[in-house]
């Protein structure tokens, strides 16, 4: 399992992400990067049917955080991250259509910003209610919106208030689609870190049988 954690001198956030290969896979197509001092956390999940997914998430994932992390807007790193994708698939044969869902959330003094395609989630946790802030595109484990699409990306775009005690949970579907809401908000209401939080969740997908590849990034707003 890889993991990617920290807590902050300054305690505004304590974060922390790990991915999980599951139990009945042999690749874990899913890929994560963050930077809590920064405030930026991605998310993305290879799609399955498709060619080289986990390129397809790797390469999305990094050029969204590099245009994130150079201030670019959440729209222009999205955009950076299908022309990473397009041009890998364009060099390559097999790697034709590949693709892969993608969720952002950057966390400043101004608030959150979420940006998503696909079926990768966020949430927010506050005073005891989980509140879903994005909607799947697709249906019944259909994805209709990816990066890499070659007839485009299109993209969707939120900001939310943030206030101390707020907790933000990304994840790919090897978590929505096996816990239930209702689990997702007791861990979040009872854990006390991050990690900890991060950890029971993983925890609860493979109890699912983890039938998926399983990524959970969760930021807690200290101050």
């Amino acid at each position: 399992m890889t993991t990617s954690d920290t807590q902050l001198s300054s305690p505004r956030l304590d974060s922390h992400t790990a991915s999980h290969i599951g139990l009945r896979r042999e690749l874990n197509e899913d890929a994560f990067r963050s930077t809590p001092s920064r405030g930026i956390f991605v998310v993305a999940d290879g799609i399955g049917g498709h060619p080289a997914g986990e390129v397809a998430s790797s390469l999305a994932v990094e050029a969204c955080h590099t245009a994130l992390a150079r201030g670019r807007g959440m729209a222009a790193a999205f955009a950076f991250a299908q022309k990473a994708v397009l041009d890998a698939a364009k060099q390559d044969p097999k790697k034709h259509r590949m693709g892969t869902t993608l969720v952002a959330a950057t966390c400043t003094r101004d608030g959150l910003i979420i940006a998503w395609i696909g079926d990768s989630r966020c949430y927010r946790y506050r005073q005891g209610v989980l509140h879903l802030l994005t909607e799947d595109h697709g249906h019944h484990g259909y994805i209709t919106q990816f990066i890499g699409n070659p007839e485009g990306a299109a993209i969707s775009l939120e900001s939310r208030s943030l206030q101390p005690g707020d907790k933000i949970l990304l994840c790919s579907d090897g978590l929505s689609s096996y816990v239930s809401e209702e689990l997702i908000r007791k861990r979040m209401q009872i854990g006390k870190s991050a990690k900890q939080i991060v950890t029971a969740l993983i925890q609860d997908s493979l109890d699912e049988g983890g039938q998926d590849n399983v990524t959970v990034c969760v930021v807690r707003v200290t101050r």
